[in-house]
């Protein structure tokens, strides 16, 4: 049975565009372009992101931060943003972007909020696997990198997922071995727009 927790979270997730999410609490953005974007992230740290570490794609409706390590949705977001729980988080979205009330039912099994949100939300190898390759597709499109690069990032990513659909890795080492992937490309990416604006990385 699907729980409440998680039909609410199914409907702000199709109904709610993270652009205008991030727009709304002051990140610089354009709300109106549908590809992905670079942002600093204020939620790592001291809050100062000097070099951007945000990247948005509202293609699939979240966002990625690599300073934070971390991947968010509307939801999460507004529970960071805010200090808030799921409950509340869910109940800031739909009255802030017009969603009409619905009568959710009950749910069968009763799960604490928190705990909740832990089950229904936490990313499992398949998201991993999909967050990963969709990060390789957009960031290795159109870009000036050596094709011997590019073909050694995929490479790598065809590795992991043989490696676990054998059972020769677990997936929780696969999960940790795609944040890899996503470091290095998040380092090209930054070498690729210093290298662009005729300056040294830091």
């Amino acid at each position: 049975m699907i729980s409440i927790q998680r039909k609410r979270a199914n409907r702000i997730f199709k109904e709610v565009p993270i652009l205008q999410v991030l727009y709304d609490y002051g990140y610089y953005i354009d709300a109106d372009n549908p590809n992905p974007q670079q942002f600093s992230c204020d939620l790592h740290g001291s809050g100062m992101d000097r070099k951007p570490s945000g990247r948005v794609y509202p293609e699939s409706n979240n966002w990625h931060c690599w300073g934070c390590g971390k991947s968010r949705d509307s939801i999460e977001t507004v529970r960071e943003k805010e200090h808030v729980t799921f409950d509340q988080a869910c109940k800031i979205l739909e009255k802030k972007y017009g969603l009409p009330e619905v009568d959710w039912g009950a749910d069968e099994e009763f799960v604490p909020d928190e705990d909740a949100f832990a089950l229904e939300r936490a990313p499992d190898f398949s998201e991993h696997q999909e967050r990963c390759q969709r990060i390789l597709e957009l960031e290795t499109e159109d870009k000036d990198l050596p094709m011997k690069t590019v073909l050694s990032l995929w490479e790598a990513f065809d590795q992991i997922v043989y490696l676990v659909d054998k059972k020769k890795i677990s997936e929780p080492k696969g999960m940790q071995a795609f944040e890899k992937i996503k470091k290095k490309v998040q380092d090209l990416r930054e070498s690729y727009i210093c290298q662009e604006l005729g300056v040294s990385p830091e």
